[in-house]
C-alpha cells in the first residue's frame, strides 16, 4: 500500500538532512503521558522522522518493544511487521499528501491491535487498545 510519493520522499529527506528539529523528540512528554496511563507492551512511532521519539522511548522503557517507521527517513523506511498496542504519530498529519491520506490511516489501523479508542492532541494521534 503506497502512503507517500517519490518525490514527497526525496523532499523529505533533504529536509530532515537540514533541519535540526525534524524527528527530535518534542514528542517525548506527551507521549509519556499516554504510555504511563495504558502501559502498553509495544508503540510504533509512525512518521518518526530522525528517531528523536523512538530513541528516548526505547532508553525510557527498555521492556517496551518500541519501533519507528518513516517513508520519508531512509534509517526508518521499512515497514514494520506485526501489531502494536499504541501508535505515536507527532507532527505528521500536515506532512501526509492528501492523495494518500486514506491508505495512511488504513495502514495504521492496521499496525494497531484491536484499535478500540482514538485520542486526538494538538500534535499527536494515539490508538490504544483496550487492555
Amino acid at each position: 500500500m503506497k502512503t507517500i510519493s517519490e518525490e514527497y520522499i526525496l523532499q523529505l529527506s533533504r529536509l530532515h538532512d537540514q533541519k535540526a528539529s525534524f524527528g527530535d523528540a518534542k514528542g517525548l512528554k506527551q507521549s509519556e503521558k499516554y504510555i504511563k496511563r495504558y502501559n502498553p507492551e509495544s508503540v510504533i512511532d509512525y512518521g518518526c522522522g530522525k528517531g528523536g521519539v523512538t530513541l528516548a522511548l526505547q532508553e525510557a522503557y527498555p521492556n517496551m518493544k518500541v519501533v519507528g517507521y518513516d517513508p520519508g527517513n531512509p534509517n526508518y523506511s521499512t515497514q514494520p511487521e506485526g501489531e502494536f498496542d499504541m501508535l505515536v504519530s507527532t507532527d505528521v498529519l500536515e506532512h501526509i499528501e492528501p492523495v494518500f491520506l486514506e491508505n495512511v490511516l488504513r495502514l495504521s489501523l492496521i499496525l494497531i491491535s484491536e484499535p478500540t479508542r482514538l485520542g486526538m492532541i494538538s500534535y499527536a494521534v494515539f490508538c490504544l487498545k483496550k487492555k
